[in-house]
């Protein structure tokens, strides 16, 4: 396939709204995924449901040691996100950079090899924007894959290597006060007052990363929930605090449940423990992948940390996951973008690395 008929079906990929929690449309792109597989490998995907939560599994035997993995959900965005819309070399719409651009490269590099007759694993999952624990988090604790080296271009980092990302939590956070009359506040416990101050003490507490020293611990304010009408002190409410933290970070757990004590608030429930990922230290492998990138890419690949996170986390410590992406930007905005030939560039440094390694041609 040429340039722009890849870009035909990145159009039909980014055009499903797969947002996590959206069976219906995760369901219907990759069944368009598997048969798109099946005709060009006669491969047909194994599915693996857990919690409503399909991946998808495409190989030739029982397993395999290289996997490439990837997710198809998406963030929420306007109806508009979802057509591709292309200037001056870029591609812009929903997904397209986090991360289906990749998925297709993934894909059609896949083709490529399986059709070459070499061993290899395609993983698509659609939970990994919530946290990844009914995808690849449960496919390895059920010893469904079990790679030895994971190829996963979900980096937001151009071509370069992630070398470290921080882990991620979601920590919910609920407050029950006593409701009254917005015009006599003294006669209930305003919920929503205690919310934000236990935010705020937890922000100056674990909100320390900056632009220019950003490898420290960051919380985000990201949800606010109450129950109440516009003139009635709220009795209950709830907020989602997002927080990645280093290694440096520790007791993070109880000094929040402290914090949350001292504000008449309660941890109602976490997503993720806060695993920070670190890459295995496996030189002539590293090396292999960076000489093939700058030979492709025609420029130097780069070891570097980023902020977020990515489902590499849930593997073994002992896998060499190499986390890359494409050249693009935007990632979660209204402007998520990629270079239009970065999906053909991710794929031929997919096919070398790996034809390096199984035949070393």
């Amino acid at each position: 396939m040429n340039n722009q008929e890849k870009i035909k079906v990145l159009e039909k990929l980014v055009s499903f709204r797969t947002f996590s929690n959206n069976s219906q449309e995760i369901n219907r792109c990759l069944e368009f995924i598997n048969e798109f597989v099946l005709k060009n490998t006669k491969l047909k995907g194994k599915k693996f449901i857990q919690n409503e939560h399909l991946s998808m599994i495409w190989r030739k035997r029982n397993s395999a040691s290289i996997s490439l993995i990837g997710h198809i959900d998406v963030v929420n965005a306007e109806v508009n996100m979802f057509k591709l819309e292309i200037k001056n070399n870029k591609i812009f719409g929903r997904g397209v950079l986090d991360m289906k651009g990749p998925v297709l490269s993934m894909i059609f590099a896949f083709i490529s090899l399986i059709n070459k007759g070499l061993s290899v694993e395609l993983v698509l999952t659609s939970d990994e924007e919530i946290g990844g624990h009914d995808g690849i988090m449960a496919l390895i604790k059920h010893r469904i894959i079990n790679p030895r080296i994971a190829i996963i271009p979900d980096g937001l980092a151009g071509f370069n290597i992630i070398k470290a990302q921080k882990g991620p939590i979601h920590i919910f956070i609920q407050s029950k006060g006593k409701s009254a009359h917005a015009s006599r506040p003294w006669e209930g416990l305003n919920s929503a007052d205690s919310l934000i101050k236990c935010a705020s003490k937890i922000k100056n507490k674990f909100n320390l990363a900056k632009k220019k020293n950003d490898w420290l611990s960051s919380a985000s304010l990201t949800q606010i929930k109450v129950e109440s009408a516009i003139n009635q002190i709220p009795s209950k409410g709830e907020i989602c605090l997002d927080l990645r933290i280093t290694e440096k970070e520790k007791d993070w757990f109880q000094k929040i449940k402290n914090i949350c004590r001292r504000s008449n608030c309660v941890i109602q429930r976490l997503n993720g423990d806060g695993k920070v990922f670190n890459l295995l230290r496996d030189k002539k492998k590293i090396h292999l992948w960076k000489n093939i990138s700058k030979e492709v890419t025609k420029k130097n690949c780069r070891e570097v940390i980023t902020c977020g996170a990515s489902d590499a986390r849930h593997l073994s410590a002992e896998t060499l996951s190499l986390i890359t992406s494409v050249d693009g930007g935007g990632g979660h905005s209204e402007k998520e973008w990629i270079e239009s030939d970065s999906i053909d560039k991710l794929q031929t440094i997919i096919e070398k690395f790996i034809c390096k390694l199984i035949i070393n041609v």
